[in-house]
């Protein structure tokens, strides 16, 4: 089944830089500096990816962390339905690209929902009680994450904002994406 999409307009700003050698970069300063709300974090490190809350000034991870071990990391998001901050590592270095849609440039967009991998599990989440959370489980593959929303609906979609742009040949395409929020739903 397919789900017809819909474009819409709005504005957009996108500012991309270095932060400097990872050793050097302390990443709350950096979500601080850009970032002008909170939102949710995600974490794509060499042995785990993580889930979260950028709030009050810090983190919030669902193993109770508030830091972000950089030694690990390779890519982070975090994010809300105005902006979005991602942090990547590159060859020893941590660039950033910070997307907000209040204010800019004209801009064509497309927002779609993906069904997150796993179903929500009430019993895990009861057995790793954190405030906010809540397990997703794909048993048939043996995934699992824990991820910041706090629903008991069977399945949870990341929505993504998808930027049209136009090649030099004219052709429409997506030219960059962002993350915009979690949504629990029933099927």
């Amino acid at each position: 089944m397919s789900k017809q999409l819909h474009s819409h307009e709005g504005v957009y700003t996108r500012t991309c830089g270095t932060c400097g050698p990872t050793a050097n970069v302390n990443v709350l300063a950096v979500v601080k500096e850009q970032m002008k709300q909170e939102g949710l974090v995600i974490t794509w490190s060499v042995h785990e990816v993580k889930w979260g809350y950028y709030k009050q000034g810090g983190f919030q991870f669902s193993d109770g962390t508030t830091d972000v071990d950089l030694a690990y990391l390779q890519d982070m998001r975090i994010f809300n339905e105005t902006e979005e901050l991602r942090l990547t590592v590159q060859h020893g270095e941590i660039v950033y690209r910070y997307i907000n849609d209040e204010v800019g440039e004209p801009v064509t967009y497309v927002d779609s929902s993906s069904r997150m991998i796993g179903e929500v599990d009430a019993g895990r989440t009861q057995l790793n009680r954190v405030e906010g959370f809540t397990s997703l489980v794909d048993t048939g593959r043996k995934l699992s994450q824990i991820i910041p929303v706090s629903t008991a609906k069977q399945y949870c979609y990341l929505t993504t904002r998808n930027y049209i742009g136009y090649l030099d040949n004219h052709q429409a395409s997506y030219t960059d994406y962002r993350y915009i929020k979690i949504v629990a739903k029933e099927v």
